[in-house]
């Protein structure tokens, strides 16, 4: 009980900690403790969640699984560099829609995952609540391969930072919307056709049967602009959703941008010190771009935060961000069955994202050949889309699950 109390309060007060996991005071303290159980419980957690804590250190990774009925200590040997390899491996074989990429999601579930994924179904869990530490914040953990099926078709995933994440009151008002895109060839990127579509689908503004699922507002190309993000952010909307570029540049913030309808930049510098992007009334800001939920490819994922951190930072409950540069139509078909699960079938928001990349793989809504107009640079070999999870896994949810 005093170690498994030890490693939980070691691992509490490294949450939002900067720098990597093997440098910060009392890791090496974490280190010595083995795998252990205490029937100690967590009663804020709902039913059949669990919420994992991560260390990744030198020579083996610690998780902590928490639920409302108990709290687990799981030690994984193994080097750090290797789970890097298989972590590149992993994301270049999804990138490029490689052929292999079950087999390396395989791999990388057997050497960072698959005894918690035992202890998860032992205990029932649907959901997975990921606090997680240096290069496993890039992992698509829904895309892990456990020989059968993927594990998106096991669990919902969503990312925490703080207990607030699922503690907070939940509002159950209803949404409503601020959607903006870029769709037209601008500032040397490529045009995005099926950003109109998708949010043609995604907003109502009338009261027609075909019109949209979340009341709202549509801001399109050279109505997409700094001031009417602003606008939008403090006029009371629910949920932001963005669909556009995102340019990244790992080495500054100045950087790494996002193209606005109108051919400018919003710098991730500017989105962070701007005031007047904060997000605290809002319930959702929706990334729907490239890469927003990471820094860089080869850095720890701290050296410069992700346009989602900053968004969830600014007082955004959820941020629904990408973990790679994503395809146009496969994400207009992902983005219209989120919110119809979301608002139409009324399920959590982590449920809702599962069952639109669920709705991929199945090929209910099944992803076109994306090469003529992508989100992304174009990829190498293809395979059956509906069996990559280029197409379905980048996104993520960090924050409030509900």
């Amino acid at each position: 009980m005093q170690e498994i109390d030890a490693i939980v309060q070691a691992v509490v007060a490294l949450d939002g900690v900067p720098g990597p996991p093997r440098t910060r005071t009392g890791a090496e303290a974490v280190a010595s403790v083995r795998n252990s159980v205490s029937v100690e419980f967590d009663p804020r957690l709902p039913a059949r969640t669990a919420a994992l804590h991560v260390l990744v250190l030198d020579t083996r990774i610690h998780w902590i699984v928490s639920t409302r009925l108990g709290r687990w200590a799981i030690t994984i040997d193994g080097p750090a560099s290797e789970i890097d390899g298989d972590i590149t491996d992993l994301l270049e074989a999804i990138r490029m829609r490689l052929p292999f990429a079950r087999i390396r999601a395989r791999s990388l579930y057997r050497r960072v995952f698959a005894p918690v994924d035992r202890l998860l179904t032992s205990q029932g869990v649907h959901h997975v609540m990921l606090s997680l530490d240096g290069r496993l914040r890039y992992v698509p953990f829904a895309a892990l391969f456990d020989g059968h099926r993927w594990l998106i078709e096991k669990y919902s995933f969503s990312q925490f930072r703080r207990p607030e994440d699922y503690l907070r009151e939940t509002d159950r008002a209803d949404w409503n919307i601020a959607a903006f895109g870029a769709s037209t060839a601008i500032a040397g990127q490529e045009a995005l056709p099926d950003v109109a579509r998708e949010l043609a689908g995604i907003v109502r503004t009338s009261d027609a049967a075909d019109a949209g699922i979340v009341p709202g507002i549509e801001m399109l190309d050279q109505a997409f602009t700094r001031e009417a993000l602003a606008g939008a952010v403090t006029g009371g909307y629910r949920v932001i959703h963005i669909a556009s570029h995102f340019i990244l540049n790992p080495a500054e913030a100045n950087g790494s941008f996002l193209l606005l309808g109108d051919g400018s930049r919003l710098s991730l510098q500017d989105f962070r010190r701007d005031g007047i992007f904060s997000f605290m009334h809002t319930a959702l800001v929706t990334l729907s771009a490239c890469q927003t939920a990471i820094a860089s490819r080869h850095g720890t994922g701290l050296e410069i935060d992700s346009m989602a951190t900053i968004a969830h930072d600014a007082g955004a409950p959820a941020v629904i961000a990408s973990l790679w540069s994503v395809a146009d139509s496969s994400t207009a078909d992902l983005m219209l069955s989120l919110y119809s699960y979301r608002v139409t079938d009324r399920l959590p928001l982590a449920e809702s994202l599962r069952r639109a990349q669920l709705d991929i793989i199945s090929g209910r809504r099944s992803p076109r050949n994306d090469n003529a107009r992508p989100r992304h640079q174009a990829g190498a070999t293809l395979e059956e889309p509906r069996d990559n999870p280029f197409y379905w896994a980048a996104f993520i949810l960090m924050g409030d699950p509900r």
